[in-house]
């Protein structure tokens, strides 16, 4: 693959960044990719009871922190963007809160039917997935709300009594279901070792009610849905929390999208601005596994004067699959610093889960195998996509670097940009400002191959295809206008 091609808006090229003035290729993150699974990763947790005694302690810790939130604030929006998930209890930050937590901790896991659920689940011969996850913890929260809510209390002085018949103290004291979920999950493996089970199909079905009912609150406008902090921590809590884990697993990632034919119609109407935009065309070059890639240099440096140096990136191909990439939780807890491994992964008494021995002991047999299943997760996509022959770039900082989209835009060699593609409907004005920046470029630089297509529909032959314009190939013989 000698060449790759790229869609850009004009706009994007001319006027509202100048990339094509600036040389830049920008690297987005997921959330500005147009396929909200761009990037999914089928996480599940299948752990020992050490390691599921850890997740429970850390969603309580997590939990603990946000009712404290919602204590002193009056509003949602205040708290509901807020994130403790790289939180550990070494790393609270007074006295205080350690106590109000390890209080907390000792009342929640002292309940009859949560006290042996780390062992349950740790009995399970299927991994639980998100799904499950969420709606186990839903069926708990209120006890757990509770358990850290009573802890502040005791922490707080002239904190207002509750009453015996209070709904969080109530929680505590009744049956909850986690303990019969779990035991009926077992059973239901043990008749059937192979499987398949309903287990997280039913689940989402219940996350689905629980969406429903805050919808159906929303339109009602139910007081407490009205911008209230114990929405927060009442109703959104468990799902929220799920979601913030996987930020415990890799750090974010960027893209630069690129593709291997012009001559797709629905790409350019998808990426081209509905075939008025540009397809830039990049000449490759191999590394030494001779994997196709791309020479840039980051426009900004970190904290360093010195200009960056320029590097070889590889052109990831995109898999399309039927399913996506697994990722075992806990044996991927790549993200987490000493304090943080600790706390997830020792007992009360310092004894290490052997699931993540990998982890503690840093192997790099263990790193290896947890890079290579984000490099394939990052590029995978369902087969629904298939039609794009993708090839991305991309970009991944444990030091939080690329956080800004300064930090993100990658400046390429002129040489590189073997030529550009015209779309069907471009519009001509545009035509003539990238010819005209074309043109100063190559005088610049003393050019002379640069080349121009016009994309163009073939009624015969059913097909889109794209024509050189010879006699723009040359930018120095563009006559220069005396007007």
């Amino acid at each position: 693959m000698n060449a790759v091609f790229r869609y850009r808006p004009a706009a994007a090229l001319l006027t509202n960044h100048e990339e094509l003035k600036n040389r830049e290729i920008y690297f987005a993150p997921p959330s500005e990719l147009n396929d909200p699974l761009d990037g999914f990763k089928d996480i599940y947790w299948k752990g020992d009871a050490i390691l599921w005694n850890g997740l429970l302690k850390h969603y309580l810790l997590c939990l603990l922190q946000t009712v404290l939130d919602a204590m002193v604030s009056s509003k949602a929006d205040e708290i509901a963007d807020r994130s403790y998930v790289f939180s550990a209890e070494s790393l609270l930050p007074t006295p205080q809160l350690k106590q109000a937590f390890r209080r907390a901790w000792d009342h929640f896991r002292a309940h009859p039917d949560v006290a042996p659920l780390p062992g349950l689940l740790a009995a399970r011969k299927h991994p639980v997935r998100r799904y499950e996850l969420s709606a186990l913890l839903r069926v708990m929260h209120l006890h757990a709300v509770n358990s850290a809510r009573a802890a502040l209390d005791e922490a707080t002085p002239g904190a207002p009594p509750r009453t015996a018949d209070d709904l969080l103290t109530q929680a505590s004291k009744e049956p909850l279901p986690c303990r019969q979920l779990a035991e009926a999950n077992i059973a239901a493996e043990r008749q059937n070792p192979r499987g398949p089970h309903a287990t997280e199909a039913l689940a989402a079905i219940a996350e689905s009610f629980a969406a429903e009912r805050d919808l159906l609150f929303a339109h009602r406008k139910v007081p407490l849905w009205e911008n209230h902090p114990w929405k927060t921590v009442l109703y959104d809590f468990p799902a929220s929390y799920v979601l913030q884990l996987e930020q415990l697993l890799y750090q974010d990632w960027y893209t630069a999208c690129f593709v291997e034919s012009p001559d797709d119609a629905a790409m350019w109407g998808n990426y081209g601005d509905s075939h008025k935009g540009i397809c830039l065309k990049f000449r490759t070059h191999p590394n030494a596994d001779g994997t196709p890639c791309l020479r840039l240099q980051h426009a900004t440096t970190h904290g360093g004067s010195h200009r960056p140096a320029e590097n070889l990136y590889p052109l990831n191909k995109v898999k399309y699959r039927a399913a996506f990439i697994g990722v075992d939780f806990f044996r991927s807890l790549g993200a987490l610093t000493r304090p943080m491994l600790d706390f997830w992964c020792r007992d009360e008494t310092g004894k290490p889960s052997p699931r993540v021995a990998g982890i503690l002991a840093e192997k790099p047999s263990w790193r290896k195998r947890y890079w290579a299943t984000f490099e394939r997760a990052i590029a995978t996509k369902l087969k629904d996509w298939k039609h794009e022959r993708e090839h991305r770039l991309t970009l991944h900082s444990q030091l939080g670097l690329f956080a800004t989209p300064a930090e993100r835009k990658l400046i390429y060699r002129f040489e590189d940009l073997q030529g550009i593609i015209f779309g069907l409907n471009t519009q001509t004005e545009d035509k003539l400002a990238i010819i005209q920046r074309i043109e100063q470029m190559c005088a610049a630089s003393a050019r002379t191959d640069f080349e121009f297509h016009q994309a163009m529909f073939l009624a015969q032959r059913g097909k889109m295809v794209h024509v050189p314009l010879r006699q723009l190939k040359f930018a120095s013989s563009i006559p220069t206008s005396t007007a």
